[in-house]
């Protein structure tokens, strides 16, 4: 369909290949502000906040799973990560967890393909906030996005997520299994008695036979004459 003569976005639409061009048309077309286009500049954030009548905010995402890989990212030095879990689902991966910031608002959501185009992919809003394993090889600070319309405008009512209920970055949190970077809680069964053990394989190589061990696992440790049972497993970094 043209879209002189498209009424609503739809999902899969191709909107253009520049973020500020594709914003400066939607401003006439469907009244985003004018006063926040500067934001989708080049080198800019590609998003801006209640930004569109309804309050939604408006995310262009230029680097996903859509278009480049986890390492692509990480190597690149960029701050986070998108990726797709689904057409319904968009995980962001904090790699720097610090630069975290707390955002509830409802996205109307465009991302990038290989070709360059920005598709639009429907109104998300964050569900929940904190740590994943992703099989990044580390534990990752994720916000997850589902999506709750695949056209705008809808009549969704704008509203941040407030309910949700984001533990803080920095403070522990239980993890399923044994990974590089990790604390177990164990008990030491000959004298029933609590321990930690913390898990860095870049201090102490020998540690990688104890990855993917889980809660009830028990372990032994070189040059040590003692059996740990695994109580708790916590990211710690």
């Amino acid at each position: 369909m043209d879209e002189k003569n498209q009424e609503i976005l739809k999902i899969g639409f191709t909107a253009g290949t520049k973020a500020i061009d594709i914003y400066d048309n939607y401003c006439s077309k469907f009244g985003f502000k004018r006063s926040l286009r500067g934001n989708f500049a080049m080198m800019k954030l590609l998003y801006a906040k209640n930004a569109t009548p309804e309050g939604y905010s408006v995310w262009m995402i230029a680097h996903s799973s859509l278009n480049e890989s986890y390492l692509q990212a990480k190597s690149s030095g960029r701050k986070w990560y998108n990726k797709f879990i689904s057409p319904n689902i968009i995980k962001k991966i904090w790699i720097n967890p610090s630069e975290y910031i707390e955002d509830s608002s409802i996205r109307v959501t465009f991302a990038k393909n290989k070709r360059g185009n920005y598709v639009f992919q429907g109104i998300y809003r964050p569900i929940k906030t904190g740590w994943e394993d992703l099989n990044t090889g580390r534990v990752e600070w994720v916000r997850t996005f589902e999506r709750i319309s695949d056209i705008y405008p809808t009549n969704i009512i704008a509203a941040d997520s407030s309910t949700i209920n984001s533990p803080k970055f920095n403070e522990p949190a239980e993890i399923s299994h044994v990974i590089d970077r990790c604390q177990i809680k164990a008990k030491i069964v000959e004298t029933n008695k609590d321990t930690s053990v913390n898990v860095d394989f870049s201090l102490r190589p020998f540690q990688k036979v104890l990855i993917g061990k889980k809660v009830g696992d028990i372990f032994t440790l070189p040059n040590v004459k003692l059996t740990y049972e695994i109580k708790q497993i916590l990211i710690i970094d």
